[in-house]
């Protein structure tokens, strides 16, 4: 799949990832490159079907929510789209959690080596939060400020 994917072969690589998705069906990160593909070959209902059942499985997954966000804004679904935005928001914030798993780790003798690998991913995670906290204010901001607010 991964392979079809870097080429662009996106039809290729739906084929693989729903072969895949037939012997491992909540596999995440195969679920989240098959939503991708639909996106890219231009079938969005596809695509939503597959991030709504990607986050009943994992529900805090930001890109999930952030593309399926841009889907429900381009179908004018602009509260269904400011819902994605403020949970996106609301998995920031929680992500403190974080800073307590690795205070656990750091203690422990046996997994202190891990509290110093998972800190080198965290510095690359600062940069990518604070995008996602831009783009959600951002919607957010756009989303209060329209009038209809009844899609």
């Amino acid at each position: 799949m991964g392979r079809a994917y870097i080429a662009g072969n996106f039809g290729k690589a739906v084929d693989y990832a729903r072969t895949y998705l037939s012997e491992k069906e909540d596999n995440v990160p195969t679920m989240w490159l098959l939503a991708d593909c639909y996106l890219k070959t231009g079938k969005d209902d596809k695509a939503e079907e597959v991030l709504i059942r990607l986050l009943s499985i994992s529900p805090d997954h930001i890109e999930s929510l952030k593309m399926l966000s841009r889907i429900y804004y381009d179908k004018e679904a602009y509260s269904e789209a400011y819902s994605c935005a403020t949970k996106v928001l609301d998995v920031i914030n929680s992500k403190t959690s974080v800073d307590k798993m690795l205070e656990d780790l750091s203690s422990s003798k046996k997994y202190s080596w891990l509290a110093k690998n998972v800190q080198e991913s965290l510095k690359d995670d600062k940069q990518n939060k604070d995008e996602w906290t831009s783009w959600a204010l951002a919607f957010q901001k756009w989303y209060e400020k329209k009038e209809f607010k009844t899609h």
